[in-house]
C-alpha cells in the first residue's frame, strides 16, 4: 500500500470520529471535547506541510480527474481542519459554555444558551420573548473572549502556514472566485430591498403586532415558525409524510438513515443530519413538535441524509463524503422546498395553501437568503480586516441594513460560521433553483410524485461530489445565477 492510500485511509478514519463527536454533540449525549479528531502521531502527519505537498503533486500529476478531485478535496479539508486545530480549546470552552452556563428563563427555570435559544422563538408574548432575547445577548457578551481568542488563533495558523487572505483560501482551494459572489450578494440586497421591507413589514405588524422599526431578529425567529399554520403541519405526520412522498418517487427508505427521535437535554431543537459513515451510517436526528418551520428543517436534512446514504461506496472518499458544501447544500434545500409548495401541501397534507401562505413562503426565503448575504459581506471584511475596535458595530450595521431590523452586537463572532460557509449557502440556493426548473420543465411542476424523478435523482447522488454546483448547473443547461433567485422570489412576493 503507497503513501497516499495509507493517508486517505487515515482520513477516512478521521472523519468517522470526527462526525460521531458532532452526533454526539447535537444529539446531546456528550458535548463536544476540545480534544479534536486530529490530535497524536496521525494528526500530525495529516497536518503536516510535507501531506499537503504530497497531496498536491499527486493531484496535479494523476491521469484520473476524479482522483485528482477526490486529492484535492481531501487536501482542502485537511487545511481547513488545521485551522480548526488551532481553536479547538476556545470552541470547547464556547460549547461547554452553551451547555453548562445557565441563564434564566421566561418562568425563572434556569436554562443552558442552547436550550434558551431552541426556546425563544416558541415564546408568543412578545415581552418575555424580548425579555429572554436580551438576556441570551447578555450571555453571548459574557463568553465574547473565547471566541475572540478562538478568531486570533486561526489567524496565526493561516498566516503560519503561509495561506494568503483567509477570506480568498478555501474558495480558490474549492474552485470558485469570492469577488464576484460578494458582488452578485451586494447587488441582490439591492434589487431585492424595497419589496422585502414592504412585504416583511405586513407580516411583522400581523402576526408579531411590531412596527418594522421596532421590530428585532427575535421577532423573525417567532414569523419564521408560521404559528398559523401549526395545525396543518401536524408533529405525528412528519416523517410518515416523508416516507410516503419518497415512495412517490420510488425512493426506498434507505436502511443507511438512522432517524433518532429522542428528546434529550441539550439536543439541537432543529432537525439534523451528520453522515457517520458515508454511504452505510446516516444518523437524522429530529424531535417532531410540529409546526411548519419544523418540516422545513427536516427536509432539508433528509435531502442531506438521501443524498449520503445514496453515495456509490466505490468511490474514493475524497468524493465520497467530502466536496462541495454548495452541492450537498442545493439538494438539501430541493427537499425542504417541497413543503411549500402548494400542490405538494395539498396531497400530502391535505391543506389549500392561501395567497399570504405562498408569499409566506417566499418571504422566508428570501429573509434566509438577504441574511445568507450580509453574512457573507461581513465575513469577508472581517477576516481581512481582522478584529477592528468597532468590530461588533460592523455586524450590528451590516447585517442589520441586510435583514431591515436592529440586531445584537454581541452576536458578531457567534454567528460567523466556520469557512466562510455562508457562502455555500448562497451558491446552494442558486444550484437549487437550476435544479428545480430543470424537474419542472422536465417532468412537470409535480415532479415529486413521478418515479422518473426518484430515478434521476438517485443517480445523481450515487456519483458523490464527483462535479461541483457550477457543474452540475452546467449539466442542467444552466448557470448559477443569484440574481434570477432574487427576480423569482421577489416575483412570487407580488405588488407591494
Amino acid at each position: 500500500m503507497n503513501e497516499i492510500a495509507k493517508l486517505l485511509l487515515d482520513v477516512e478514519a478521521v472523519l468517522c470520529t470526527l462526525y460521531e463527536a458532532i452526533y454526539r454533540d447535537y444529539s446531546g449525549i456528550a458535548p463536544a471535547s476540545g480534544s479534536g479528531a486530529l490530535n497524536g502521531t496521525i494528526g500530525d502527519r495529516l497536518l503536516s506541510r510535507e501531506t499537503h505537498e504530497m497531496l498536491q503533486d499527486a493531484a496535479s500529476s494523476t491521469a484520473d480527474p476524479i482522483e485528482a478531485r477526490s486529492l484535492a478535496n481531501v487536501r482542502a479539508f485537511l487545511i481547513k481542519e488545521a485551522l480548526e486545530q488551532s481553536s479547538a480549546a476556545e470552541r470547547s470552552d464556547v460549547a461547554r459554555a452553551s451547555c453548562l452556563r445557565r441563564l434564566e428563563g421566561p418562568e425563572s427555570e434556569m436554562l443552558s444558551l442552547r436550550e434558551a435559544q431552541a426556546l425563544l422563538p416558541t415564546i408568543e408574548p412578545r415581552a418575555l420573548r424580548d425579555q429572554l432575547d436580551r438576556r441570551i445577548a447578555a450571555h453571548v457578551g459574557a463568553i465574547a473572549r473565547p471566541l475572540q481568542r478562538g478568531f486570533e488563533r486561526l489567524v496565526e495558523t493561516s498566516n503560519r502556514l503561509r495561506l494568503d487572505d483567509y477570506s480568498n483560501l478555501l474558495p480558490s482551494l474549492l474552485g470558485f472566485d469570492l469577488p464576484p459572489l460578494v458582488d452578485a450578494a451586494r447587488a441582490l440586497l439591492d434589487s431585492t430591498e424595497d419589496a422585502y421591507r414592504d412585504v416583511s413589514a405586513w407580516y411583522l405588524e400581523r402576526v408579531c403586532g411590531v412596527a418594522p422599526r421596532e421590530a428585532r431578529f427575535h421577532d423573525w425567529l417567532y414569523l419564521l415558525r408560521a404559528p398559523w399554520l401549526r395545525r396543518e403541519y401536524q408533529p405525528f405526520d412528519l416523517v410518515p409524510k416523508g416516507q410516503s412522498c419518497l415512495r412517490e418517487m420510488s425512493i426506498d427508505w434507505p436502511k443507511a438513515i438512522h432517524l433518532d427521535l429522542e428528546e434529550r437535554p441539550n439536543k439541537v431543537a432543529r432537525a439534523f443530519c451528520v453522515p457517520l459513515s458515508v454511504p452505510d451510517s446516516i444518523a437524522l436526528s429530529i424531535f417532531p413538535r410540529g409546526g411548519f418551520e419544523d418540516y422545513a428543517a427536516f427536509y432539508h436534512e433528509l435531502g442531506h441524509a438521501l443524498h449520503f446514504s445514496h453515495v456509490s461506496p466505490n468511490l474514493p472518499i475524497g468524493v465520497r463524503a467530502l466536496g462541495d458544501d454548495a452541492l450537498f447544500e442545493g439538494y438539501a434545500m430541493l427537499f425542504e422546498g417541497l413543503v411549500a409548495e402548494p400542490l405538494w401541501v395539498r396531497r400530502f397534507l391535505g391543506y389549500r395553501v392561501s395567497a399570504d401562505d405562498e408569499r409566506f413562503f417566499a418571504l422566508r426565503r428570501l429573509f434566509q437568503l438577504r441574511r445568507s448575504c450580509g453574512k457573507l459581506i461581513y465575513e469577508v471584511e472581517l477576516y481581512r480586516e481582522g478584529l477592528r475596535a468597532d468590530r461588533a458595530d460592523r455586524y450590528r450595521e451590516i447585517l442589520g441594513r441586510a435583514l431591515g431590523i436592529e440586531v445584537h452586537r454581541e452576536f458578531f463572532l457567534l454567528d460567523v460560521d466556520p469557512h466562510l460557509y455562508c457562502s455555500a449557502y448562497i451558491r446552494a440556493w442558486a444550484l437549487e433553483d437550476a435544479l428545480r426548473r430543470f424537474l419542472c420543465e422536465r417532468w412537470d411542476e409535480q415532479w415529486w410524485r413521478d418515479p422518473a424523478t426518484g430515478a434521476f435523482l438517485r443517480s445523481l447522488f450515487a456519483r458523490g461530489q464527483t462535479f461541483d454546483a457550477e457543474e452540475l448547473a452546467a449539466e442542467l443547461g444552466a448557470e448559477l445565477s443569484l440574481a434570477r433567485v432574487g427576480e423569482g422570489l421577489v416575483e412570487r412576493l407580488g405588488p407591494s
